[in-house]
């Protein structure tokens, strides 16, 4: 069995970066694994306490095979701290785990992590291996893992070599080619309608939503994610620390898998593919919203929820 890196940006979120790293050291195989660390540096000053602590933290950690850390010398941004690992890991491994971090592993994460990135490396239809399973209840038997048009940044596994095609055009190309299409769009609202609303608000207030352009190709282009039936991962996030989360506490009392190992079916990719969609709390209203949204874009060119959206952005 390969064991794969283990990559994570912060800046000054001590108490979960603490848990995060705790958990990790914890998992079977953390012994054989590579922890790199990405440390950004600060823009504010109440951002140093939180950034000394996860330095000094990080001076006496032991119980991993290696431990890079990059401490930088000027702000890199949640992204480019992000990219800076990846790049590194990608130079050193043809595959790599990522996670932010606030998140907490169960202990047969990394097992099941190097054993998912091992079992698919060379299976195109597959493009990540998720550590996070949603709260939905799925009601349908699952096996312990299982593919889904879906994805999750809370502890995931990717190949260097499988490129999403967003990652490999322009971004605003590859909105163009959904958007643009109305057999793309009607085929993205049957089974994610919300990535439509998404993908139309990237386009015209330019923003960028990894995890959607992840899901939506999945859909388009009949590919998964796998995802176990009990989650590997905790989220500490919603607390209103991070920089995107609301605050939810739902996520940080979820019940995640206590074993030590995990192993995979043979038979995982010959179940139907989870779609998410289908267990969200969608209403009929939304959805007219949604297409009527889309159907004037494509006519008029505006945005009738441009009151909404300028205020947002």
């Amino acid at each position: 069995m390969r064991y794969y890196p283990v990559g994570i940006p912060t800046l000054c979120r001590y108490e979960h970066f603490y848990r995060c790293v705790e958990s990790l050291k914890h998992c079977t195989h953390a012994d054989k694994t590579e922890l790199v660390i990405g440390i950004d540096y600060p823009t504010k000053e109440a951002h140093w306490d939180g950034h000394d602590k996860i330095v000094n933290y990080l001076a006496h950690l032991e119980g991993f095979a290696k431990l890079t850390v990059f401490k930088h010398s000027r702000n890199l941004g949640a992204i480019g701290n992000y990219k800076f690992i990846e790049n590194y890991m990608y130079s050193h491994y043809d595959a790599a785990i990522f996670s932010e971090d606030d998140n907490e592993f169960s202990p047969n994460f990394l097992d099941y992590m190097n054993k998912g990135l091992e079992l698919y490396k060379d299976n195109q239809k597959v493009m990540a291996i998720c550590g996070y399973m949603y709260l939905y209840h799925i009601n349908q038997p699952l096996q312990e893992a299982f593919p889904a048009y879906g994805y999750s940044a809370w502890g995931v596994g990717q190949w260097k070599c499988k490129k999403y095609i967003y990652e490999q055009m322009h971004e605003k190309d590859y909105l163009d080619c959904i958007l643009l299409s109305w057999e793309k769009t009607l085929k993205l609202f049957k089974l994610r309608p919300t990535n439509v609303n998404s993908l139309l608000t990237m386009k015209i207030y330019h923003q960028s939503y990894g995890d959607c352009f992840k899901v939506s190709e999945h859909i388009l282009e009949q590919k998964v994610s796998i995802f176990p039936k009990s989650s590997k991962v905790r989220n500490w996030g919603h607390d209103g620390s991070g920089e995107h989360c609301t605050v939810e506490n739902e996520f940080s009392m979820q019940v995640i898998d206590k074993n030590l190992r995990f192993d995979f079916s043979k038979n995982v990719l010959e179940q139907e593919p989870i779609n998410f969609s289908s267990y969200m709390d969608i209403s009929n209203i939304k959805r007219i919203i949604i297409i009527f949204r889309y159907t004037i874009y494509r006519i008029l060119g505006i945005d009738i929820l441009s009151f909404y959206y300028r205020k947002k952005f």
